[in-house]
Parts: structure tokens; sequence; C-alpha cells
């Protein structure tokens, strides 16, 4: 817990820094913002996640649009954020339909839209789909073991049906 409250301390150091600089709409303090949502989520901080990752969305949605990558990331993690939450329904639907949207926007072989894959078939077996949640999962595992290597541990934690978050790296300034 030491190591994922030193990285939230600095994340949130780095996005305060961003809106300063920035301001609060500026891309780069988005991602900031999404980063910042992984590590609550990590540090067991759901509730504030979820908001910050709600509020993200929202914005990155006026600013960048409704399938740019980024968005994508941050719907995905949102549907992580609800997952934790115990709203398995909420989950699986935004999955969905980010899965959906990643296949269109980065095509099926892209590292996230695999990801996208694991956790829309683990949100399916978690609302009783076990059979197309199987079926998912076993599609994603191969390409993800590929893009990644097999021993790498997403692909790992995958396999173990764990959910998958999207950081975002952000551009260099």
């Amino acid at each position: 817990m030491g190591q994922t409250a030193e990285a939230r301390g600095v994340a949130v150091d780095a996005l305060d820094r961003y809106r300063g600089n920035f301001g609060v709409r500026h891309p780069l303090t988005l991602v900031a913002a999404a980063n910042v949502a992984i590590i609550l989520r990590a540090s067991g901080m759901t509730a504030q996640a979820r908001a910050l990752n709600e509020h993200t969305l929202d914005a990155m949605t006026d600013v960048l649009g409704p399938e740019h990558p980024y968005t994508l990331c941050v719907q995905s993690n949102l549907a992580n954020d609800l997952a934790a939450l115990g709203d398995a329904a909420a989950a699986r639907s935004l999955a969905e339909r980010t899965l959906a949207a990643s296949r269109r926007v980065r095509g099926d072989a892209h590292p996230y839209t695999l990801a996208c894959a694991v956790n829309a078939a683990i949100d399916r077996q978690a609302s009783g789909d076990a059979e197309g949640g199987r079926r998912l999962l076993d599609e994603a595992l191969v390409p993800l073991g590929e893009a990644l290597g097999a021993e790498h541990p997403e692909v790992l934690d995958a396999q173990r049906y764990l959910r998958m978050a999207s950081d975002i790296e952000p551009p260099p300034t």
C-alpha cells in the first residue's frame, strides 16, 4: 500500500500542475486525471475513482470526441469502477459499448481493444453469460499474448479473469 500511496501523491501533484499550467479541460490535464483515477481504484478508493472518471469522461467527450482513443480509455476504466462497485449490469453495458467503439477506432488486434475484450468477457461472466465470456476471453488471449508476450503480467492477469486498466501515456510536451 505504501507504493500505491506514494504513486497517488505523485500523480495528484502532477494533475495539480497540469491544471495550473494548462487548465482543467486541456487534453494533458484530462490524461493526468484518467491516470489518477486508476491509482485511486488501485488504492481502494473506488468511489472517488468513479467520480473522477465520470467527470473526465464527460470532459474528454466534449474536448476530444466520443470515440477518441483517450476517451475510450477513460470509458473502459469507468466500466472497471462500476464492476468494482458491484454494478455488473452497468459495467457490462459500458464495457460492451467501449469494445465495439475500440474495434471501430483501433482495430481488433490493438492491445487496448484486446483489454476491452478481456473486461467485457469478465463482465459477461459476472452477469451470467459464462459461455459468451469464455469465448470472448479465448478470442482475446492469443492476440494479447502475441502483442505483449505470453508471460506479460497483464496477459497472466487476464488468464485469471482480472480486469485490465487502460492507462494513457501522455505525449511528450
